[in-house]
Parts: structure tokens; C-alpha cells; sequence
């Protein structure tokens, strides 16, 4: 799910790095801009990456309060 999400943004290169740190989908609106840097990734894409992510898991939790199984 991680690569898939990546790769909608164009950011599938990170992939493998997150994977070796076991930052999935659900970690990566917990991880900061900060530790995404220090594991090689620009400012840039940290940013995108953790903004999209939050945005993910809160669509998530809202379709779960609303009693659809996601």
C-alpha cells in the first residue's frame, strides 16, 4: 500500500527507504519532516509525502465514524 500511495505521487524512489525503517501508510503521518530528511529525502517531498498521508488517515478515520469498514 505504501508504494502505491508513493507512486500517485510521484515519489515511488522513496519507497525502499521507508520500507527499510518500517515506515508504512499508517506511520507515515506520525513521521516529521525532520527524520524523512535525515533519511535522504528532500524537503520537498517530505513535505507532500507527510501532508498527503495525514490527509489519508483522516479521510480514513471519517469513513470509519460513519460505520464504512475500510
Amino acid at each position: 500500500m505504501l508504494r502505491y500511495f508513493l507512486s500517485l505521487l510521484n515519489y515511488e524512489e522513496y519507497a525502499t527507504v521507508l520500507e527499510r525503517e518500517r515506515i508504512g501508510i499508517y506511520e507515515l503521518p506520525y513521521v516529521s519532516e525532520r527524520k524523512l530528511q535525515s533519511l535522504g529525502i528532500p524537503y520537498g517531498p517530505c513535505a507532500r509525502i507527510i501532508y498527503e498521508a495525514q490527509q489519508y488517515f483522516i479521510s480514513l478515520l471519517t469513513l470509519k465514524s460513519t460505520g464504512i469498514d475500510v
